[in-house]
């Protein structure tokens, strides 16, 4: 996943954040996946809706879960919340 290429995501804790969204990502897609008697079609659109509303809850969108925002907010003196 792009979201997680900055090195600071391979270290405690933003790693085991990293990994639980990506688990809860898997669990979502295998939940949802080759469920009998779902067409192909209604099957795609609840995970591309699954996924939409994964992606709001990316530890990436949340300052304090990314470690790119804290480097940046230490290196600016918070003025990259301006």
């Amino acid at each position: 996943d792009r979201r997680f290429q900055h090195q600071a995501w391979q270290s405690f804790p933003f790693n085991a954040v990293q990994q639980a969204f990506l688990l809860s990502q898997q669990w979502w897609h295998n939940a949802t996946s080759g469920l009998p008697g779902v067409t192909r079609r209604h099957e795609r659109l609840v995970e591309f809706y699954s996924r939409q509303i994964l992606d709001t809850v990316a530890p990436s969108n949340f300052p304090a879960l990314n470690p790119e925002v804290i480097d940046r907010t230490f290196r600016k003196n918070g003025a990259n919340f301006v």
